[in-house]
């Protein structure tokens, strides 16, 4: 779990990684039919698999009873004055490991995408005054990544390249 310092939110982690159903699914109605048509699949098409090692994390605020949640999180932590909230989403498709950064502005309460699919994003962290991230990223396939050290400005929401292993 985490705990904001100047804010009442705090995220916590569970085990599970399903989602809990906000809404109430209605009944369906059942038709009768007296002739149903197969739909055929085409041949060549494969089912993607989805799997992820990321957990199910509730963003809380028990003063307000205000609840978020998000699938998929490898990593996450609440800002420091409490503007914003970052999460790292992982997901395996077909094997390949795919990750995203993201943020949830309290302020809004939305989330944006910092950056997109890479192969590996880690020790996101933020500066005291929530102006900028600064993370590591890798889009490499290989074993040994060569890794990016990103800074991003959240206000102007851009990107810099600070330093890129794979030019040493």
């Amino acid at each position: 779990f985490d705990v904001s310092e100047k804010t009442n939110w705090l995220a916590i982690e569970l085990d599970s990684n399903l989602v809990e159903k906000t809404e109430k699914s209605s009944e369906k109605k059942k038709k009768f039919q007296l002739f149903k048509k197969k739909k055929k699949k085409p041949e060549n098409t494969k089912e993607e698999k989805i799997t992820s090692d990321g957990k199910l994390v509730y963003l809380l605020q028990p003063s307000t009873n205000t609840k978020h949640q998000f699938k998929d999180v490898s990593e996450y932590s609440l800002s420091p004055n409490g503007k914003f909230f970052l999460y790292v989403q992982q997901q395996k498709r077909d094997k390949k490991e795919e990750f995203w950064l993201n943020a949830f502005d309290f302020g809004k309460k939305e989330s944006f995408q910092i950056d997109t699919i890479a192969t590996s994003i880690k020790n996101v962290k933020q500066s005291k005054s929530d102006k900028f991230l600064a993370y590591l990223i890798s889009t490499d396939t290989n074993k040994i990544k060569k890794f990016k050290f990103q800074l991003y400005d959240i206000k102007d929401r851009q990107k810099y390249i600070a330093l890129d292993s794979s030019l040493l």
